[in-house]
């Protein structure tokens, strides 16, 4: 409840030290249990199930524009559940339904839109543009980007005006 900022008197109609008056009045174990059983978890359940589907999109929206800030960070599925409370395998589920992609690919997804954008507005050497948007490894980075675009990085560069002369990148251009 408190990850939610939600508290108990909105949750059950009694505020916390009311709940917790009303349970320190009991004298045995299964009459504090069947507090809970039978007040407090239903009440709980309830708002959970209700605020659940609005609270995913909400967490997923929010993760979005996070992942396109930080894009060039180092970015897992568990460290951003574990920010947001919640398991990863949910996160998982509720960002697939929302997005439409996993975690995993749409991360790849903004990391070869960036690169690109990157390619076609700078002189940057292909290892640059790579740690710009978060791969460390070069040769891994142009794998991912042949995967993803069907082309290697020298023929997108190529596509787009780019040749490589003496080892710098210059645009051309398009004469009419």
């Amino acid at each position: 409840l408190q990850a939610k900022e939600v508290t108990m008197e909105e949750i059950c109609g009694r505020d916390a030290l009311m709940v917790s008056e009303w349970i320190h009045g009991r004298n045995d174990v299964a009459a504090v249990k069947k507090i809970f059983k039978d007040e407090l978890l239903p009440a709980v359940l309830l708002f959970y199930s209700q605020s659940g589907e609005k609270q995913g999109e909400k967490v997923v929206m929010e993760l979005k524009k996070w992942i396109e800030i930080n894009y060039d960070q180092s970015l897992s599925l568990q460290q951003m559940a574990s920010s947001y409370y919640l398991n990863p395998d949910y996160l998982s589920r509720i960002f697939k339904r929302l997005t439409g992609k996993n975690f995993v690919d749409y991360v790849t997804d903004i990391r070869m839109r960036k690169a690109k954008e990157l390619m076609a507005k700078s002189n940057y050497k292909n290892y640059e543009v790579a740690q710009k948007v978060g791969y460390e490894d070069y040769r891994y980075f142009s794998q991912i980007f042949k995967r993803k675009e069907g082309m290697t990085i020298g023929e997108y560069r190529k596509a787009i005006g780019q040749v490589d002369l003496q080892g710098e990148k210059h645009r051309c251009l398009n004469v009419v």
